[in-house]
């Protein structure tokens, strides 16, 4: 099939956009975006261009804007551009330098969305192509993932929509070379100091020297798996309304319950998985079903906390917590009534507000 007549076919069947819809192609300048633009443009549809700068490689950030501003006036495409400052925004907000751009290129995006006095635009378009789906997949599988991680790069999320997801990167530098179509090379996409690049430049090429298909057959499994994720997630849905409990900011699970699910572990993961835990830490949650009361697991936000028969997801910010955990003697526990200070003493104590217990008793760490 031809190279067009494909991407076309597959708009058009997976309902992404229309020719009367107004679309926004994030463009970079480099061969996937550029044929993105060409194609699409060359198909009929309305497309607008955005390019973010993130002043990241010097000259060659500046030389990438310039041949965008280029490219939009040959083809008397509208272009919106954005300089940021992507190595202070990271520090600012202690992120790395990948997820400091993407928010900030999202951000871009959904500013001239949201902006009154440019066109309705109704999806912004990424030039992600079938070899990204698979690089991801894969890469996702190394770091560990659900099932959910394993769809690879879907075709819609909301706004955003990924046209070119039915070709592979040969087939865009082959269209690209017919038509003797200029675009500029990211060098840092050529390094391996990236964990995607090492996937993208080490391990892919090494499957497909294997399996001359694996591009092909990873992306029609990822699609598999997008359909039956739906279903998983009716059934998810389902299993969690019956046996989870919401109270204030914190999440209740019978551990009795739980286990009689044949797939605990799948559902626990989907339970814990909202709250920033990890698939590798789905294990450590089960050990906590047998492990002593107040042992816990922590989250960047949340902690997962045995208190007898019960899992208990809870926020680490003690105020907005109703189980807290106190570590050790000496420590100054803040909660929604107050502060909690305990103290090693040889005392008896007869204050309204303290209580004299015996020490020996006690074992660390204790619930509030």
């Amino acid at each position: 099939m031809e190279f067009l007549e494909k991407i076309n076919l597959y708009i058009n069947n997976n309902h992404l956009f229309t020719k009367n819809d107004d679309i926004l192609l994030a463009i970079s300048g480099g061969i996937d975006s550029v044929c993105a633009a060409h194609s699409l443009h060359k198909l009929g549809y309305s497309v607008s261009l955005a390019h973010c700068n993130f002043q990241l490689r010097g000259e060659e950030s500046e030389r990438d804007e310039s041949f965008v501003r280029s490219l939009a006036a040959e083809h008397v495409l509208p272009l919106f551009v954005e300089k940021f400052n992507t190595d202070k925004y990271a520090t600012e907000n202690n992120v790395s330098i990948q997820e400091a751009a993407r928010e900030l290129r999202y951000h871009f995006f959904k500013t001239i969305i949201n902006s009154k006095t440019n066109k309705p635009f109704t999806h912004i378009v990424t030039a992600h192509n079938m070899n990204d789906n698979a690089e991801t997949a894969i890469y996702h599988l190394i770091k560990g993932t659900g099932l959910r991680g394993m769809r690879g790069i879907p075709m819609h999320n909301q706004q955003i929509v990924r046209p070119l997801l039915c070709v592979t990167r040969q087939e865009i530098v082959d269209y690209i070379t017919l038509h003797n179509i200029n675009y500029v090379e990211d060098s840092s996409n050529s390094l391996n100091k990236y964990i995607r690049n090492i996937v993208r430049l080490d391990i892919m090429p090494k499957i497909t020297g294997l399996f001359k298909t694996a591009t092909e057959n990873i992306f029609n499994t990822t699609n598999l798996l997008t359909d039956a994720t739906v279903l998983y997630d009716e059934i998810v849905a389902k299993k969690l309304e019956k046996i989870c409990t919401t109270k204030g900011n914190e999440l209740h699970i019978p551990i009795l319950l739980l286990l009689k699910e044949k797939a605990h572990k799948a559902l626990l993961y989907e339970i814990m998985q909202p709250y920033g835990f990890t698939s590798k830490q789905t294990n450590e949650a089960l050990q906590l079903i047998n492990a002593e009361n107040s042992s816990y697991i922590s989250s960047y936000k949340y902690r997962i906390i045995k208190n007898r028969n019960w899992l208990i997801i809870a926020p680490n910010e003690t105020s907005e917590a109703s189980h807290i955990i106190i570590e050790y003697y000496g420590s100054q526990t803040m909660f929604a009534l107050g502060q909690l200070c305990i103290s090693e003493t040889n005392q008896i104590f007869s204050q309204p507000f303290d209580v004299t217990i015996s020490g020996d008793n006690l074992q660390f760490p204790l619930i509030l």
